[in-house]
């Protein structure tokens, strides 16, 4: 599915009419299609269905400027594995209220129609986190062909965003959702439609005064969507933040006229965003310092005189200086001198003491913000600091850019962990002002394998490897060992590939993170299949690929890799004597439209020997999703190959 903006100015109409209110449905009242209703018939796979779905967003006047959101819900349970869904889990923040909480369950058996509500003392709150509450509950006397239904009211004093919009999709269909919000005049957002082909919006001026907030009167804008028969959201392999492609309304706080009729701009423009960044309520605070830095970095590092050796020589410092709690604080209190003192940090102290690093050692290096792939895209039609919630450092030496994130221990110089790998960053240069950089990983991401092997005439076969990991490979399989110990990474190599007996298995260059990793295996193979004449043994006898990562019908959305990939696996096997060859896998070529990749089998023998080369390519980071049938044949050939046999007789 195309992801597609509409970006709309709201301004208040000059049209008058009387003040409008949410349309809720009412409780407890069913249609004869609801009640009947056992298999939707727009997807007959759907566990659940929401029946009806309804929010709606408002300042409640003479109040405060907190927003009330009113939510309600109500699904069908289709079948038992749909019981899930008569769990609610309402997330929030701890300066946000949830109250009104109240539901109930109603079945329909032998012309029979029984309601239970929901009991009080069955809701439990829970706090999660320093920042997120969890208010959770489970409507009573679930059965397969239940109606439940549920609502709340939640207060928030979160107005940049109207209290995050409104998500018409769920990962079950919904027939009907729709979105209300009453905007007061002195509030005025851009609002962003994701995923919904040519809304169509109901919006009205509303009768002056109709909003009273500390005093202050003004004017509402009522807005209305309504979505009808939305499909479930199937989760799909390579792709980001699922947020990108949900059906849904965003909001982002454009001005605000406070009660003396001043107009209070938020990020209107780049350079306001730019100097927002650098206020000490954000990074400025922590930005200049340098001085404290530079006496703690070793001299022999100020010394080195080649900028880029330099570089890599601070990146390392910090890197290994540091320990990461696994926190981001982004945009929160910073630390710096103190996390360094204590070698424990949050990832913004660590690149931010990263940044002064470099800068303290005369290597100019900018604030960098991104937003990782479980974050979703930043938006690029205006600016939105929120968006991003990744900090790293920017440099730029001999014309070459280089992002650096020291928060990982095993992570080389130049790459970014692959949770950052979400197109574009935006670069902050205090002097010169912020620019997207439209960042791509590297291009060698490769395993290379080179095996020699000799097939004995009772069809096993010895086999020395030696598997040479690049780039983002590399750091994978070096994360994996980190995670697991080398007698268990060892451990996991064995159970993967279970027709070898591993005899001998060694790693290279494990610490050296600038450096291919290397690994070395001797092991013994037995034949997938022997007579007294016949040999068939399988030449991949190291695999990678056991099953095609893409099995879905029809793609919906764009398939994002991160980074390039590429595999390579060269063989020469030894035949036993008094065996002739009689069959080895064909050679193929299959190439993906548009330079997107390629998968190469080549084979080719003597009177004593069987050489294999095989070259499988992704030479793209993201494909559309119309190439996704492309990808899925490639995959599915690539198994294929990985299975056909060499077969050897006796001459």
């Amino acid at each position: 599915m195309p992801k597609k903006i509409v970006t709309l100015l709201l301004l208040l109409l000059s049209i008058k009419t009387i003040a409008q209110k949410a349309n809720f449905p009412k409780w407890n009242s069913f249609s004869e299609y609801e009640m009947n209703l056992t298999t939707y018939e727009k997807d007959t796979t759907a566990h659940a269905v929401i029946l009806d779905e309804v929010g709606f967003a408002y300042v409640e006047s003479g109040g405060n400027y907190d927003i009330i959101i009113e939510y309600y819900v109500k699904i069908k349970i289709l079948d038992e594995e749909g019981f899930d869904y008569a769990t609610a889990k309402i997330r929030s923040h701890p300066k946000e209220k949830i109250t009104s909480i109240k539901g109930s369950t109603t079945n329909f058996e032998s012309d029979k129609t029984t309601s239970l509500k929901l009991d009080k003392s069955e809701i439990y709150n829970e706090k999660v986190s320093e920042f997120r509450k969890l208010t959770s509950f489970t409507l009573p006397n679930i059965k397969v062909g239940s109606i439940i239904e549920y609502y709340y009211k939640k207060r928030t004093p979160f107005h940049f965003t109207f209290a995050n919009g409104w998500v018409f999709q769920s990962d079950i269909p919904t027939i009907k959702s729709s979105y209300y919000a009453k905007i007061p005049g002195f509030w005025h957002y851009n609002i962003s439609t994701i995923g919904i082909k040519n809304p169509v919006f109901k919006q009205n001026k509303l009768i002056k005064n109709c909003i009273s907030v500390n005093s202050t009167t003004a004017e509402c804008l009522f807005l209305e969507l309504t979505l009808n028969e939305i499909p479930a959201f199937i989760e799909e392999n390579f792709t980001t933040s699922n947020y990108n492609f949900l059906k849904q309304l965003k909001f982002e706080l454009r001005t605000f006229t406070q009660a003396d009729g001043v107009v209070k701009h938020y990020n209107k423009t780049w350079k306001d965003s730019d100097k927002r960044l650098f206020k000490e309520e954000y990074f400025g605070k922590e930005y200049h310092k340098t001085k404290y830095i530079r006496k703690k970095i070793p001299d022999k590092i100020i010394s080195i005189s080649d900028k880029l050796e330099r570089a890599k020589a601070i990146y390392l410092f910090i890197q290994n200086h540091f320990n990461w709690n696994n926190k981001y604080n982004f945009f929160k209190e910073l630390h710096t001198k103190k996390a360094f003192e204590n070698k424990v940090g949050n990832m913004v102290e660590i690149n931010s003491t990263l940044i002064n690093a470099l800068n303290a050692v005369g290597i100019k290096s900018d604030i960098a913000l991104l937003s990782t792939r479980e974050n979703g895209f930043p938006t690029k039609l205006y600016p939105v600091i929120t968006d991003f919630n990744y900090l790293v450092a920017h440099i730029k030496l001999d014309g070459i850019d280089y992002f650096l994130d020291a928060t990982q221990k095993k992570l080389p110089f130049g790459l970014l962990p692959y949770k950052c790998l979400n197109g574009n960053i935006r670069v902050y240069n205090k002097i010169t002002g912020s620019y997207w950089y439209e960042f791509t990983p590297i291009d060698r991401n490769e395993e290379n394998i080179y095996a020699i092997g000799t097939i004995n005439d009772d069809g096993t076969a010895e086999i020395q490897a030696r598997i040479v990991n690049n780039g983002y490979t590399a750091l994978e399989k070096r994360t994996k060992i980190r995670d697991l110990s080398i007698e268990k990474y060892e451990e996991e190599v064995d159970e993967h590939n279970e027709d070898l007996n591993i005899i001998d298995f060694s790693i290279e260059n494990l610490e050296l993170i600038d450096k291919p990793l290397i690994e070395t295996i001797k092991f013994e193979t037995e034949s997938d299949f022997t007579d007294t004449n016949t040999i068939y043994i399988n030449p991949f006898v190291i695999k990678n690929f056991n099953k095609n990562p893409f099995t879905l019908t029809t793609r919906n959305y764009p398939i994002d890799l991160g980074y390039k990939r590429k595999f390579q696996y060269n063989l020469v096997f030894n035949i036993p004597e008094g065996y002739k060859i009689q069959s080895i896998p064909k050679n193929r070529k299959i190439g993906l439209p548009e330079n997107g990749g390629e998968l190469v089998y080549l084979s080719s023998n003597t009177s004593n020997k069987i050489t294999i080369k095989f070259i499988f390519s992704l030479n793209k980071t993201r494909y559309r999703q119309e190439q996704y049938n492309y990808l899925k044949k490639i995959f599915s050939q690539l198994i294929i190959a990985q299975n056909e046999m060499i077969i050897l007789t006796k001459e």
